[in-house]
């Protein structure tokens, strides 16, 4: 990702002109020793907050920004654009035309299990789909 810088700015102790042509190194950054323990390898385990790889060598907290796959801005990936359209579509389309149950009953609507929405890995959200019973037949 290159681009051209709009005005004359300093970012940390680095000073840009106007016009000069910045890059990030995202590969890099993905992969700094000093944000990452084992960089060099495949730990999806990593993104957990519950498992120790999730904290840098040191045993702090990443920086937000050490990890960006899908950039930001005006030249954020499109593809996570389009995936974020389809599941706003697809989530409406479904809540329209089925009515969602728990399955264990473990939880209900007042008592929703928010902290387990994300990327890691945690116990399944079980539901059953079922048509309205105005829309059956």
């Amino acid at each position: 990702s290159t681009l051209a810088v709009s005005e004359d700015t300093k970012l940390g102790s680095y000073r840009f002109k106007k016009g000069q042509k910045v890059m990030v190194n995202f590969t890099s950054l993905h992969m700094n020793p000093a944000e990452w323990q084992t960089p060099e390898k495949f730990l999806p385990r990593r993104f957990d907050p519950g498992n120790p790889l999730y904290l840098t060598p040191e045993g702090k907290k990443r920086h937000p920004g050490s990890f960006v796959p899908f950039h930001g801005g005006r030249r954020i990936c499109f593809g996570k654009t389009f995936a974020e359209a389809n599941l706003k579509i697809m989530g409406t389309y479904l809540t329209q035309f089925f009515d969602f149950a728990f399955v264990d009953g473990k939880y209900t609507a007042a008592s929703l299990p928010m902290n387990q929405l994300g990327q890691s890995i945690f116990p399944p959200l079980l539901v059953r789909l079922t048509k309205p019973a105005e829309a059956r037949p």
